[in-house]
């Protein structure tokens, strides 16, 4: 019995010895489990007002878009009127060159005669335009006047004179199939890029002056229609307005633009640009004056002289 109760005693003094010791020890747990949590909280509160370096360098933020410095590069694409026909000295005095040499742009003119809306379609696949393309910071873009001349142009003109615009509907699909395609190539290449399409003027043949007005309308039109399934995508130069009514602007052959035509489609390029905010005045500067066909072989005569004379 003496034992038992002994063995009972030694059990009570070391419960009562354990128990402060639990109770002291409680608190201090807590204690640091707050400092823990406390100091987590602190951090991510910090964190939230001052970014790490890499938020600071901006790497988690979209990239900048690189600034452009020096002058602006203009391309111009498209047919025959694009690469200056109707004036014999073209590369220094064509509409694309005036407008450069106006407004301080590099200048690049890949104008081919004969380019209809398909043939520049398929140019747009080709490296060295893909280069040009991409580089480019305005495209100006004339096209659609071949579609209808290298198409049967004699039934054309009956069928308008008769009253039929059917065949004449038929070039506009298949030009507008092309063009759809010309503007989506451009924009993959260079979605930055502004671009202008020209308006086809009328060049006003006296006995089919009111037929071609036909042809015309309806290829300015495709170019407002896409417009209009597409705001935005471009803008429109309306050459057909300023040559409107305009005598002696045609060369000899009686298609192209002669030296003055090419002068006022500059102006009116001269013009949207400034109102864009890239370009400086809409009074060109004409540092070569254009030579129309009339006067070529005068010109070409004066030029191979001056070229012994000195």
């Amino acid at each position: 019995m003496k034992k038992l109760t002994s063995v009972i005693l030694a059990f009570l003094i070391v419960f009562a010895a354990l128990v402060p010791a639990f109770a002291a020890e409680e608190p201090q747990d807590v204690q640091q489990t707050q400092e823990v949590y406390g100091s987590q909280d602190i951090q991510t509160a910090e964190e939230a007002k001052e970014p790490d370096a890499a938020d600071e360098a901006g790497e988690s933020a979209e990239p900048e878009k690189p600034v452009k410095t020096g002058p602006l590069t203009y391309l111009v694409i498209g047919d025959s009127i694009a690469r200056g026909a109707g004036i014999v000295n073209s590369e220094e005095a064509c509409y694309g060159r005036i407008v450069a040499d106006t407004n301080g742009y590099n200048y690049i003119n890949r104008g081919i005669d004969g380019y209809t809306t398909e043939k520049l379609d398929k140019e747009l696949d080709l490296p060295e335009v893909i280069a040009d393309v991409a580089k480019a910071d305005i495209i100006d873009i004339s096209i659609g006047g071949n579609d209808y001349l290298y198409s049967n142009i004699i039934e054309l003109i009956f069928a308008l004179l008769l009253g039929s615009t059917a065949p004449a509907k038929k070039i506009i699909d298949n030009a507008y199939k092309n063009f759809k395609s010309i503007i989506s190539k451009i924009k993959t290449i260079n979605p930055d890029a502004v671009i202008i399409v020209q308006t086809l003027y009328n060049p006003n043949h006296p006995l089919i002056s009111s037929v071609l007005e036909k042809f015309v309308s309806m290829l300015n039109e495709m170019f407002t229609r896409y417009l209009e399934e597409n705001p935005g995508a471009y803008y429109i130069a309306d050459v057909h307005e300023a040559l409107k009514g305009q005598i002696g602007f045609i060369a000899l052959d009686t298609i192209h633009p002669n030296a003055r035509g090419n002068v006022i489609i500059a102006k009116v390029l001269l013009k949207l640009l400034k109102e864009l905010g890239l370009g400086k005045t809409e009074t060109p500067v004409i540092n070569h004056q254009g030579v129309s066909e009339l006067f070529g072989p005068i010109w070409s005569i004066l030029q191979f002289v001056k070229k012994f004379a000195l």
